[in-house]
């Protein structure tokens, strides 16, 4: 079972905007309330050197960039490598404590994935047994969010995971799961493919997903839904089609990864709204 697959000669390594200068450079975080400490928190997954399997060549470097570009942003920013289940669950108790004060959280996860019904499952490092991937080993999306559900807040989820089904169940499997947390309002999933595909690791040092959520990160006045756009747009160019990112959003308020939104010349609504 193959989480992520390797893409090389990837077309379109980025789709550029070009605008026309001026002589005086506008402020990139004009119309953005930046982030004050304890306000943001982020914890970064990545999982790379599973029990048995081949190594996945990017989820760490993924994470640990992401966590990087995060903390420049005003995010209070953890890492997490090559974690087993029961780390996973600790890291997520610790992640709850770090955001009792955090209006807006975001969870990032790079490593093998397996889509069971509607719902994601992050495979924890020692999920395989005799080759065969345990279901009591996976880590579904619903328990990622529902790590800092305790409060209201607007929580974010960023998959760089594989979504196709396993070829067999996993052992255990009860062969269905519903996500409660996709019926929820102040919830944002960024999935690095559609349903059923692959996340591609690509040739370089991150992932296209990765590295186009990196790109982004850099223009912080993106409210996120127009940041979930211009992300899809890189990736399909980075993979000639092959993997397109899929959102889900229930957002109750105007964000960017750099803070609130106070002003913005594109369209923001804060209604909530689903995206399949």
């Amino acid at each position: 079972m193959n989480r992520r697959e390797v893409i090389c000669g990837a077309g379109g390594a980025a789709l550029a905007a070009t605008s026309a200068r001026s002589e005086t450079t506008p402020d990139p975080l004009a119309g953005v309330t930046p982030w004050t400490k304890g306000q943001a928190t982020a914890l970064c997954i990545g999982l790379s050197n599973y029990d048995g399997q081949a190594e996945l060549m990017t989820p760490r470097s993924d994470a640990v960039a992401v966590a990087t570009q995060l903390n420049s942003l005003g995010f209070t920013a953890k890492t997490l490598l090559d974690p087993t289940f029961e780390e996973v669950l600790q890291a997520l108790a610790a992640f709850r404590l770090l955001s009792e004060q955090a209006e807006l959280t975001l969870i990032f996860v790079a490593g093998h994935g397996v889509q069971i019904g509607d719902t994601l499952n992050v495979v924890a490092l020692d999920a395989w047994l005799d080759g065969k991937i345990t279901a009591d080993r996976l880590v579904p999306e619903s328990t990622l969010l529902q790590a800092t559900s305790e409060k209201p807040r607007q929580r974010l989820l960023l998959s760089d995971c594989c979504r196709t089904p396993p070829a067999t169940l996993p052992v255990g499997c009860p062969g269905s799961q519903v996500n409660a947390n996709l019926g929820q309002a102040g919830v944002w999933i960024n999935y690095a493919a559609q349903p059923n595909a692959p996340a591609f690791d690509g040739a370089g040092a991150h992932s296209p997903f990765t590295t186009a959520l990196l790109r982004v990160l850099r223009s912080p006045d993106l409210d996120l839904d127009s940041a979930a756009r211009r992300m899809r747009l890189d990736v399909i160019a980075q993979t000639k089609g092959l993997q397109v990112p899929w959102l889900r959003s229930s957002l109750l308020l105007p964000l960017s990864f750099a803070g609130k939104v106070t002003q913005h010349g594109g369209e923001i609504t804060e209604t909530a709204h689903v995206k399949t």
